[in-house]
């Protein structure tokens, strides 16, 4: 029931904010079509050519059921202007079913969906994990997912995690050289704009100072887009974090982990105005639709997207 309410409280957010902003009446439509038949369009989706060639890459991706159609759009806008052909690897937050996961897989050549009963028999059985991270994962905060299952259950070198809310316009130049070992960087990431309000660490003074995380100014990252190579984020560092993390339920653990492994690397930010959470300034490569601004996507984005790519 409380999941119900807040469910009605988002799209009279989100209906109010496009009747505040005038949108035209296709917009409307457009926003309707998106948000509620979603499902049922993508199940009518034609498959993505395969391309005859796979490269030494993953894209991680945490999703909801309810996402699954602007994810399949964010998916094939990157590989249509990326030209790169990754394994893709979906993470169910535990909304996706086994029926709904095959279908998704049918769309996408070398894609996988880990169903969230997978995932956690996977973890549990890993005896080099502390017992402690395990119970984090079953926490109020499926964001944790985020860090956890994408960092333990990744197996490439190369490796993005890419949040399923992205739309991309134009071919993402710095991840594509990174991909091909182009660039002189172990890790890309995107991160918050200069004026933005950041979120706290949740960490002891101590891991702070020992890894000058404040000086690299971790507390900006957030985690859109993080690409890396996976050989330079240890085991024992993912778990020296959290064992200085002062609060596991923290709305934002899965971005502290990332940006605290991140900054002890050669890392670089990806260009905020090529790379924008806020915004979509003319130079931008791609959107990150987070959820206030998520009716944008659907009212206008999505179908934008889909009539470039299909006109190419």
């Amino acid at each position: 029931m409380k999941k119900f309410f807040k469910t009605i409280k988002l799209e009279f957010f989100y209906w109010r904010r496009m009747f505040k902003r005038r949108f035209p009446l296709r917009f409307m439509l457009n926003y309707t079509k998106n948000r509620y038949f979603g499902l049922y369009m993508l199940k009518k989706l034609e498959t993505w050519l395969d391309p005859g060639h796979h490269d030494d890459f993953e894209i991680h991706v945490l999703a909801p059921k309810s996402g699954l159609w602007m994810l399949a759009w964010n998916l094939r806008s990157f590989l249509y202007h990326s030209k790169l052909s990754p394994t893709i690897v979906i993470h169910s937050d535990g909304s996706i079913d086994s029926v709904i996961a095959r279908m998704f897989e049918s769309k996408f050549p070398n894609l996988r969906v880990i169903l969230r009963e997978e995932a956690d028999q996977t973890i549990d059985a890993m005896p080099m994990i502390p017992d402690n991270i395990k119970k984090y994962r079953y926490g109020k905060n499926i964001l944790i997912l985020l860090f956890t299952d994408v960092y333990l259950l990744s197996k490439s070198e190369t490796v993005m995690l890419l949040d399923f809310d992205f739309m991309f316009y134009a071919p993402p130049s710095e991840i594509i050289d990174f991909v091909k070992n182009n660039l002189p960087y172990d890790t890309l990431a995107t991160r918050f704009s200069k004026d933005d309000q950041r979120p706290s660490l949740y960490l002891k003074d101590d891991y702070v100072k020992k890894y000058q995380l404040l000086e690299k100014r971790a507390d900006q990252l957030i985690s859109g887009i993080i690409v890396f190579r996976k050989s330079l984020f240890p085991l024992e560092k993912f778990i020296e974090y959290f064992e200085n993390t002062t609060d596991p339920e923290n709305f934002f653990i899965e971005q502290a982990g990332w940006a605290s492994m991140v900054c002890q690397t050669n890392f670089q930010w990806l260009d905020e105005k090529r790379y924008p959470v806020k915004g979509r300034p003319p130079e931008a490569v791609c959107k990150h639709f987070t959820g206030p601004h998520r009716f944008e996507l659907y009212a206008h984005d999505l179908d934008l997207v889909r009539k470039n790519i299909s006109n190419n």
